[in-house]
């Protein structure tokens, strides 16, 4: 699933939690951290710190990838290029 926006990434973590039988307490103790928190990130709100967002996707056991929205960069070709030029 690929998640652009906060809202999208609560109803991502929120369903793996129903999906799991889970309770927010119970997603905050896998993920050591407050329900408050889990609460806040399944409203979609912005102001949640990421290495908290990325102990609660881990205990879901959900995998973060990070890509460019742009087209696929050969990044050893850039740094090549970059090099024959400096």
């Amino acid at each position: 699933m690929r998640i652009t926006t906060v809202d999208e990434l609560a109803g991502a973590v929120r369903l793996a939690r129903k999906e799991r039988g889970w309770t927010q307490a119970q997603l905050a103790s896998h993920a050591h951290v407050s329900r408050d928190l889990v609460n806040r990130l399944e409203r979609g709100s912005g102001r949640v710190e990421v290495a908290k967002v990325l102990d609660i996707l881990a205990a879901l056991g959900l995998a973060t990838v990070i890509e460019s929205r742009r087209s696929p960069v050969d990044l050893a070709a850039l740094v090549h290029s970059h090099e024959v030029t400096a």
